[in-house]
């Protein structure tokens, strides 16, 4: 780039800059990649893929697409499984930055082709795309979204990603060696302070604690007691009901009237117990009926879009298939990050919506409590 300052005005063709001389004053603001969330690569229709609009970097070069790119893969073998890339590549010998599909080895263990780096190329991987044996659709499952690996992508981030206080750090040591001294006659001191708090405040309460400490402490206890009611009825008559069978003596007795089938489920407020009607269903969330978006949309007559109502859901502890290992099971659907997604900002009568933050790979069970 040359020993001269950037960027002046040329006199007599001393200050002569390329593109060349552009990029190497930007490649030192940012890492190479692509920007966040760009360039979402997404199946499309049979063998084809399509690739989002977005821009990236490498080094000061970059490109903007400003259109989604459809990419086709080549047939599958009829036997063997394969990995493809869907590969960004920056190419100095054709001074341009292109999208295309690179196609891996079929085998019984496939592995994805290696990024070309060196002389004038370098290959970022987008996604990998697992092409299974005399497949005819590429499914979103089979991609796999490479781009946040740095090793084959990475995102477009400023380089100063943390402060070096190695310098600062010296000064402080030195600082410290010089004020060791002092700083701990001032630690001792504080010590000493606080050993004296301690033994005044431990006067004011020792001769509450000598002598028999559980029995003093079973008196207290007991003293406690007595000034708790000591029956029902008692208790009915500071609260002003005429008669004792008004108070529900049993939790299973509150739970049976309420119309529930487990005392957990006993509404905490007699508001809550007066108002709600709840349904409750269980609901089989089959892989199949997830979205591309991770929404999947659950069905039924109870479900309003009241503002009042709302959908409880908790995990079945028996999967589908059923598991040796109950807990494994409760741990995955615990991990999907479920929760409501509501549609266009409302709800909807007759219909609520699930979303997982991960991508569900097999079926599972929920307990839906539709509260109206």
């Amino acid at each position: 780039m040359g020993e001269y300052a950037t960027f002046y005005r040329s006199e007599n063709g001393d200050r002569i800059y390329g593109a060349k001389d552009f990029a190497e004053w930007l490649a030192p603001f940012f890492v190479s990649g692509v920007f966040y969330n760009e360039l979402q690569v997404k199946a499309s229709t049979n063998m084809d893929v399509v690739v989002g609009t977005g821009r990236c970097n490498y080094e000061g070069y970059g490109r903007t697409f400003d259109k989604p790119t459809v990419l086709h893969l080549e047939p599958a073998d009829p036997q063997l499984d394969r990995i493809d890339n869907v590969v960004l590549r920056k190419d100095d010998s054709k001074r341009n930055i292109f999208l295309f599909i690179e196609k891996g080895g079929s085998g019984s263990s496939p592995k994805p082709p290696a990024p070309v780096r060196g002389n004038g190329i370098h290959d970022f991987v987008l996604a990998e795309i697992y092409v299974k044996a005399s497949t005819v659709k590429i499914m979103q499952a089979d991609i796999t979204d490479t781009r946040m690996d740095s090793k084959l992508c990475g995102w477009v981030t400023a380089t100063v990603k943390e402060l070096d206080f190695d310098q600062i750090k010296i000064q402080f040591d030195k600082w410290f060696e010089l004020n060791r001294v002092e700083f701990y006659k001032t630690s001792e001191e504080f010590k000493r302070d606080r050993e004296q708090a301690f033994d005044e405040w431990y006067k004011t309460v020792q001769g509450k604690l000598d002598g028999d400490l559980g029995t003093k402490l079973a008196s207290d206890i007991e003293s406690i007691k007595a000034t708790i009611p000591k029956n029902v009825s008692q208790l009915n008559n500071d609260l002003g009901y005429a008669k004792t069978s008004e108070i529900p003596t049993k939790v299973s007795q509150l739970a049976n009237d309420a119309g529930y089938a487990k005392t957990a489920q006993i509404p905490t407020r007699v508001s809550q117990l007066k108002n709600d009607s709840v349904v409750e269903k269980i609901v089989t969330f089959s892989t199949s009926g997830w979205n591309e978006n991770n929404i999947y949309e659950v069905h039924d007559s109870n479900i309003t879009a009241s503002p009042e109502s709302r959908q409880e859901f908790s995990p079945v502890a028996v999967s589908i298939p059923p598991s040796s290992q109950d807990k494994e099971y409760l741990k995955y659907v615990s991990g999907l990050g479920l929760r409501d997604a509501k549609m266009n900002g409302k709800q909807q009568d007759g219909v609520c919506y699930i979303y997982a933050e991960k991508k569900p790979t097999k079926d599972f069970q929920l307990v839906m409590r539709i509260v109206k």
